[in-house]
């Protein structure tokens, strides 16, 4: 069975300066992006919004073929 990758996704959750939580998924990242460029993208989100990113979930889709 052979995997071929599909999609890559990115999911944060932040807490903003009312101690509620919000959540944004970004889809269609790129198959190579590496850790330290998410956190970094991370980084880059918390200066846009002002909230404080406390979560980062990234999700990768593969298809299974025969």
């Amino acid at each position: 069975m052979e995997k071929q990758w599909t999609k890559k996704g990115l999911r944060l959750t932040t807490i903003n300066a009312e101690a509620i939580d919000g959540h944004r998924s970004f889809s269609s990242i790129g198959k190579d992006v590496d850790d330290q460029k998410v956190i970094d993208f991370s980084k880059l989100v918390e200066k846009l919004t002002g909230d404080d990113v406390k979560f980062i979930a990234v999700t990768e889709v593969n298809q299974l073929a025969e």
